[in-house]
């Protein structure tokens, strides 16, 4: 992903983080050959942030956002995709609170600063990109194989319904991440608790 990532992950002390963990670690291990890479569990608010921008500045930007609306994610369902990023993955409701977030980042970063754009047209294409392109989700295994196979599918779909009992968080940490070649090397910059 071109620039800096911004990501929204559940709170470190909620249940569903080493849930997600632990699920993303054994879907990699298990239905990837060969094994996919492991990473933390989040759901990507945008990219596209310049790696010029004060790591501290986005997160604290973003954080006001997220506690202002009593930011609240919810999952939705299980799904697979062609995208190497978006293999085996789960939806999470698209709701105002989330694309708030989503849009008022983007706009301020990635089309104001990466863009370059002035304060309307960064409004616009934030708002169009948020309408259009932005399909939260929460990833579970990275990788290039498509289709998957019925056994794939059918090992995720018993994984995730065996794990994930709670469907749902409130807040979250708020992190910025250099995302640039793999994903084993990817680095987190800066991050606030909501």
């Amino acid at each position: 992903m071109p620039g800096l990532s911004l990501w929204l992950s559940p709170p470190p002390n909620s249940s569903l983080n080493p849930i997600l963990t632990d699920l993303i670690s054994t879907l990699s291990d298990t239905v990837a050959d060969p094994p996919a890479p492991h990473f933390l569990p989040h759901i990507t608010i945008t990219s596209h942030i310049p790696t010029t921008s004060n790591p501290e500045e986005v997160v604290a930007f973003a954080a006001k956002y997220a506690r202002d609306s009593q930011l609240k994610i919810q999952i939705t369902g299980l799904d697979f995709g062609p995208a190497y990023l978006k293999k085996i993955f789960l939806r999470i409701e698209k709701s105002n609170q989330l694309t708030n977030l989503a849009e008022n980042v983007r706009r301020k970063y990635a089309c104001g600063q990466w863009y370059s754009l002035n304060d309307d047209e960064a409004a616009a294409q934030a708002s169009e990109w948020v309408s259009s392109e932005y399909d939260p989700h929460l990833s579970l295994v990275y990788m290039d194989q498509w289709p998957l196979d019925h056994s794939q599918i059918e090992t995720a779909e018993k994984m995730v319904d065996d794990a994930i009992v709670e469907r749902a968080w409130y807040g979250g940490r708020i992190a910025l991440y250099e995302t640039q070649g793999p994903a084993d090397q990817w680095k987190m910059l800066a991050f606030v608790d909501v």
